[in-house]
Order: structure tokens, then C-alpha cells, then sequence
């Protein structure tokens, strides 16, 4: 009996196995207001970053004696091809700063929730060493959702650390991505509004300088069904199955339909089809193939 499979919990009972396809990806842009931080358009500077909310002053910072709060995070527009210090890979004309001082940082919270069955990505571009600062501090995307008593569950977050060998150069703006694991229906991000945060992780001994941010872009990545087939091999049964890029794959096994456990090392999605072989022995036995995000 040769038929494929497909659909999450589709199930064909063969001589000597069931297979069950598991949800596994279609991608969605999900829009970032201002994600690219060309509003308000400005000539120059702007403190004001549109769309976008500061982090709360902490209470042992002194405005006094520097830099206002609001001071420490806006946008700036690049300066003009050919100049020394012209962003080569901006998107626009403009990009966002924040200064590596503690508790600085940038949020919003998107229109989108979570959705079950749903992974997220996040890309960004990010430049280090502005104005001399030390290798250490680090800059953190967040990924998360608010908490009924006011806090963000981070659902996913990526830390960037300050340092001259990521950071040769200061025009050139290097790509980072954030990736989230499927989110289930029982978590408690699911069905609650997408938060970004953007934040300075530095201590006090290490604050000064600053970050440039640009080019922030949201997917949301649903895997494409999983279509089962078999083939015969020597003394084993092939279990074939579609691939996707980003994903990772892990074929599991069961006696009961209760208790799985895996069945070999998971495989790195990649476009077109994976496999392994099983044994076939005389004893049923039930396979299943799980998806998840390659974070």
C-alpha cells in the first residue's frame, strides 16, 4: 500500500506503520509602522521617532547633568553618497539611533497577535562603535507580548554584543535575525498583540556611545502542510516528506500514539524533499514528522 499523506493528524495505516503528518512554511509580511524610521523626515535629527515609544526614564537617571531622556533615542538623516560617513546599505533616507546608556530603548506594540501554529521573524539591520563605544555593551531585540499586570513577555529575544570585529566599519549596516518557536494555543502570547522592544544592555562603567538601527521587518511563517509518502528500501521503510528552508525536521516514533521519541538526529529543512529509513518490523508501530523553526 503505497498512498500519500497529508494534513495535520492525516494518519494511514500501513503493515507495519502509521504515519502522521504534522503542521509544518508559508510566509507573511506583517507591517512595522515606521519600521524603517523615516518619520518624522528631517533634515538633520529628530528626537520624535514615530510610531515608536520610549522605554521609561529609570529613576537614578539625571537629566540635569547631560542629555534629556527623550534626548537619547530619535532619527537621523544619512548623509549624502560619497560622504565619509554615509551609511552605504540604509534603507531610505533615514535611520534611528540609540545611545548605550542603561534602560535606553524603543517599543511598540503592532495591530497583529500571535497566531497558534505560527513561528516569527525579525530582521533588522544594526551598526556598533558609535561615538567610541567600548566592546561589551550589547543591544537586545525582543519579541513578546504584554502581560495583564503591564510587563512584556518576551516570547524570543537576540542580544547583539559591541565589538570591533563584528563592527569593522562604520558605514556599512550588518543584518540580524531574530527567530521565535511556533507559538501554541495554550501560550500565553497566543491571541495577544505583537510587541517590539528594542533595547541598551550595558552597565554603568560601560555606557556611552551608540547604536544605529534600520530596516526592521516582521514575517510570520506558517510551514506548509507535510505530504508523507514511503518507498521500499532494504529491510526499511523510506518515509520521504516535502522540506522548507528554515525549518527543522524531526522524524519520531510511537507504540501507542501517547509517548514519541525520536528516531535519529533532525534533519536542517532545505528546498525540495528529506527522508529516513525505519526498519519494518512485525509489531506495529506509528511515525511522525515534527517542524520547528531552525533558531
Amino acid at each position: 500500500m503505497r498512498k500519500p499523506l497529508s494534513g495535520p493528524g492525516a494518519a494511514l495505516a500501513l503493515p507495519a506503520a502509521l504515519l502522521a503528518g504534522a503542521a509544518a512554511g508559508l510566509a507573511q509580511t506583517i507591517p512595522i509602522p515606521n519600521g524603517s524610521f523615516e518619520s518624522p523626515a528631517s533634515l538633520f535629527v529628530s528626537t520624535r521617532v514615530d510610531h515608536w515609544e520610549d522605554q521609561p526614564r529609570p529613576d537614578d537617571y539625571v537629566e540635569t547633568g547631560g542629555f534629556l531622556w527623550e534626548q537619547l533615542t530619535g532619527v537621523f538623516r544619512n548623509t549624502s553618497p560619497g560622504s565619509l560617513d554615509h551609511l552605504e546599505n540604509a534603507e531610505g533616507q533615514q535611520a534611528a539611533w540609540l545611545f548605550a546608556v542603561p534602560g535606553v530603548g524603543l517599543w511598540q506594540e503592532l495591530e497583529r497577535v500571535f497566531e497558534p501554529g505560527t513561528a516569527y521573524q525579525l530582521d533588522a539591520l544594526v551598526l556598533g562603535n558609535g561615538g567610541n563605544m567600548l566592546p561589551g555593551p550589547a543591544l537586545e531585540f525582543v519579541l513578546g507580548a504584554f502581560a495583564t499586570g503591564g510587563e512584556v513577555l518576551p516570547l524570543a529575544s537576540l542580544s547583539i554584543t559591541n565589538d570591533p570585529a563584528i563592527f569593522p566599519l562604520r558605514t556599512l549596516l550588518l543584518p540580524f535575525q531574530l527567530r521565535t518557536p511556533l507559538v501554541r494555543a495554550a501560550d500565553a502570547w497566543a491571541g495577544r498583540p505583537i510587541v517590539i522592544q528594542i533595547l541598551s544592555r550595558v552597565t554603568p562603567a560601560q555606557q556611552g556611545g551608540y547604536w544605529d538601527v534600520d530596516d526592521l521587518r516582521l514575517t510570520a511563517v506558517r510551514p506548509p502542510e507535510i505530504v508523507l509518502r514511503t518507498e521500499p528500501a532494504d529491510d526499511a521503510l523510506r518515509i520521504v516528506w516535502p522540506a522548507a528552508p528554515g525549518f527543522r525536521y524531526q522524524l519520531q516514533r510511537s507504540a501507542s500514539l501517547e509517548a514519541w521519541t525520536d528516531v535519529g538526529a533532525g534533519l536542517n529543512g532545505r528546498t525540495g524533499e528529506l527522508s529516513a529509513e525505519v526498519p519494518v518490523g512485525a509489531a506495529p508501530a506509528f511515525f511522525r514528522v515534527a517542524a520547528q523553526p531552525q533558531l
